[in-house]
């Protein structure tokens, strides 16, 4: 405020620091709108491309299908010697039945932050904060009250398709998982799917233009000139037999004969929405290298053999879906911590059968004095050995220096032995 023209600043009170909403709407807001049909990068448009386009929708699928295919498992860490070993918490594993099954959270929360980038896991606890199920909140209708800091006050979530009205959680309530933190708004994660909206939305414009180009041939060649005198209505009958005899692909290239009839003008017809394919191939491109999906995995067999596609499978394993695990590793152990503290969610990796190769590192690191025994052990998933020179570097080896081996070997005596005096 300005007092006898001075400008006075008035500190705020310690303590009341101001709230600050952040919406996941004003997050994908950010690039605007694309053109004049009114396609901005937001959440509606990330759900529309979700829906429309076989790519991104199969990209998902086969990342949450094969993400902990084949289970997982509980441990405890013991605290004397550091050793895991397998646990039931039958607490736990009754909160995720009544959540839906452990697949069935994994999906969500894959599909959450595939598309929008976010994930937000609702926990219902009992008063010692163990979960007695939890949900994933769509993402698309979770708003973020914040300090001046971003550090979160209260979660709100609005889905129009619930009729509840807004619902307030607590920050302990709520795990939120972030795809990548997005610069504009830290509160939020950023999805992929911004850099794909113009190739996902050209290729459903095409596909439209295509359908429509043999959906409405009715004249598809031709212009047909009537006679004069024909009433409106004549008009419109002979209109109506045109278009019943010749629209559609299954009648194309015939013929009509008619009296009402008067001259026929062939059209050139030029449709080139159908050379769209490189297009659509480059939007395929572009869909798999940002899912981490190799195109072989979808099904795309073009330039594919058999050396190849199981090179493509091992790198989409190791580069996609590993990470994956860990991630979901983390965020189910967040979610078992509280009914022991040395319990660990482990995902089941049986995806490629790497025993051998595994074996061989594991061997040859321990013979290079590069890993112990027990950590060789450990990188094979199996339990620490005992022995006492099991946490030992040992390097087995018969090499020795000459210089050792002529002392340990001295030459033999080069003396002549004395002459015995000759026999009586």
């Amino acid at each position: 405020m300005e007092i006898f023209g001075i400008e006075i600043k008035a500190k705020p009170k310690a303590g009341k620091a101001a709230a600050v909403a952040y919406e996941t709407q004003y997050s994908s807001q950010n690039g605007a709108i694309l053109d004049g049909k009114q396609i901005a990068r937001s959440n509606a448009t990330y759900s529309r491309m979700f829906r429309i386009n076989t790519d991104i929708r199969r990209c998902v699928k086969e990342i949450s299908e094969t993400t902990a295919k084949s289970g997982y498992q509980l441990k405890q860490v013991l605290l004397t010697d550091g050793r895991e070993k397998d646990v039931d918490v039958p607490e736990f594993e009754a909160a995720l039945k009544a959540s839906g099954g452990f697949k069935r959270l994994k999906d969500e929360i894959i599909k959450n932050l595939s598309i929008f980038g976010n994930a937000f896991i609702r926990k219902h606890d009992n008063v010692r904060k163990q979960g007695l199920k939890y949900s994933v909140l769509d993402s698309r209708y979770v708003a973020i009250i914040t300090d001046s800091e971003l550090n979160p006050l209260r979660y709100q979530y609005n889905p129009p398709f619930r009729k509840t009205g807004i619902e307030t959680f607590m920050p302990e309530e709520i795990i939120h998982i972030k795809e990548t933190v997005d610069m504009d708004n830290p509160a939020f994660g950023m999805t992929i799917m911004e850099t794909l909206v113009l190739d996902v939305m050209g290729d459903e414009e095409a596909s439209l233009s295509n359908y429509h180009f043999f959906g409405n041939d009715s004249i598809p060649s031709a212009l047909f000139v009537l006679k004069e005198g024909l009433t409106a209505e004549q008009q419109k009958d002979q209109f109506e037999k045109i278009k019943e005899t010749l629209q559609g692909g299954h009648n194309k290239h015939k013929n009509i004969v008619s009296g009402a009839i008067q001259d026929v003008k062939p059209i050139r017809q030029a449709h080139t929405d159908s050379g769209f394919t490189q297009q659509r191939k480059e939007a395929r491109e572009k869909v798999c290298a940002a899912f981490g999906v190799p195109r072989t995995i979808l099904g795309y067999v073009e330039d594919v053999n058999h050396s190849n596609g199981e090179s493509q499978y091992e790198k989409f394993i190791e580069n996609t879906i590993r990470p994956w695990e860990q991630l979901i590793a983390e965020i189910f152990t967040d979610l078992v911590k509280p009914y022991n503290k040395a319990y660990a969610f482990t995902i089941i990796d049986e995806h490629i059968d790497d025993l051998e190769a595994r074996s061989k590192l594991a061997r040859e690191n321990v013979l290079a004095g590069i890993w112990t025994r027990n950590e060789a052990r450990e990188y094979l998933g199996k339990d620490k050995a005992a022995s006492e020179f099991a946490d030992e570097l040992t390097v087995p080896t018969t090499q020795q220096l000459l210089d050792n081996l002529a002392n340990a070997n001295p030459a033999p005596d080069q003396t002549p032995p004395e002459e015995l005096p000759p026999a009586a």
